[in-house]
């Protein structure tokens, strides 16, 4: 038995690494392309386990046969080699089992719970309009496996027709892609190798790139960008006065995480093209690990937005390359600044106190010596 939970341990953490190198290395930024294969692993991860115990054995032979005239004692033969031999488990291997029992059961119990009130979500959600609502949802959320639908608050008839349609092809991408019943599989991954930091760490990427697929989705459509960061803030808002995404135990839609995420958009006069506006944005991204800390973490969701005005050309500036250099470090030092200032400016809501309520004579000293 601990040859089998170690066996596993070890492939998984192969399988992993030996992933995240080869995305390095082929340099794969795509959000979508990097969820196609994050989701093979964890299918293959949820096979590895059958894979160990009823694999084929072959066994090999290494030496010769031993001859009679140089055996002692009695001679087994091939028969009796074969012959099944009941092993019973030793106290330590039955303290392991139950270990990983009683953790194995208590995830897949909340997920067959959250799995049973979806279905009661879905069930009794009201048709309003060509709309589904129900007073769970404090944003919009994609449910179901076979026949995803989205769901929104009742509060959507104040927002206004650019919001609605962002966030409708947000939610209409998440649907066509199946990730609610992907994102359950990861759920069941995670109660499989619970023990294992890499399925914790798989679910928590996968729902990740499930979004930043989504939302690179809604840009291409042509949606402005800064308006949709403004929903995304708005939305971020809502969550966290209520607690949760969606008020049901045991479901792969947790709100909370949103507290964790800063949404930046860094813009320039300069004309950009889609490669330029990604460099910027990724040299943008250090600005927040100079800001906050930790940053970057698994339970992160940060984002950062590059868009160029057009006013000004881009060989103007000389060489292209060091022009994209100066207008990202620019940027990474504006972003620092930016997050700052805003965590001075921040105040409280119901649910979390501001900087400056938390630490009033350091928030005090420091605006002192900003109006310096």
């Amino acid at each position: 038995m601990e040859r089998l939970f170690l066996e596993c341990t070890v492939r998984v953490f192969l399988l992993i690494s030996a992933t995240a190198i080869l995305l390095h290395i082929m340099r794969v930024k795509d959000a979508a392309a990097k969820h196609r294969v994050w989701t093979g692993v964890m299918a293959l991860m949820l096979l590895l386990p059958v894979w160990a115990t009823w694999r084929p054995k072959v066994s090999l032979r290494v030496l010769p046969p031993l001859p009679r005239a140089m055996s002692h004692g009695p001679i087994v033969t091939e028969g009796s080699l074969q012959a099944p031999v009941a092993q019973k488990l030793s106290s330590g291997e039955l303290l392991l089992v139950s270990v990983y029992l009683v953790g194995f059961c208590v995830l897949v119990l909340r997920l067959a719970v959250g799995t049973i009130h979806t279905r009661r979500l879905i069930r009794y959600a009201v048709l309003q309009d060509g709309v589904r609502t129900s007073p769970l949802c404090a944003s919009p959320v994609t449910v179901g496996f076979f026949c995803p639908m989205v769901i929104f608050p009742e509060n959507w008839r104040e927002w206004e027709q650019s919001k609605l349609n962002s966030i409708s092809a947000h939610e209409e991408e998440h649907a066509r892609r199946r990730d609610s019943l992907l994102q359950w599989f990861a759920l069941l991954n995670r109660a499989v190798f619970w023990f294992h930091p890499a399925a914790w760490w798989l679910e928590r990427t996968l729902s990740g790139l499930a979004e930043e697929a989504c939302d690179n989705a809604v840009l291409a459509r042509g949606n402005n960008a800064r308006e949709y960061a403004a929903c995304l803030v708005e939305l971020a808002r809502s969550v966290s006065r209520s607690g949760a995404r969606l008020n049901i135990v045991g479901m792969a839609v947790p709100g909370g995480l949103l507290r964790n995420t800063t949404i930046a958009v860094v813009a320039t006069n300069v004309e950009l093209t889609k490669t330029q506006a990604t460099k910027i944005a990724q040299m943008a991204d250090d600005g927040l690990a100079r800001a906050i800390k930790p940053t970057h973490t698994p339970y992160d969701g940060d984002t950062v937005f590059a868009l160029g005005t057009g006013r000004i050309s881009m060989a103007s500036l000389g060489d292209p390359a060091f022009a994209e250099y100066l207008i990202g470090s620019a940027a990474a030092d504006v972003l620092s600044r930016a997050v700052v200032h805003a965590i001075l400016a921040a105040d409280s809501t119901a649910c979390e106190k501001s900087y400056c309520d938390l630490f009033p004579n350091a928030c005090r000293n420091r605006k002192k010596g900003a109006q310096k």
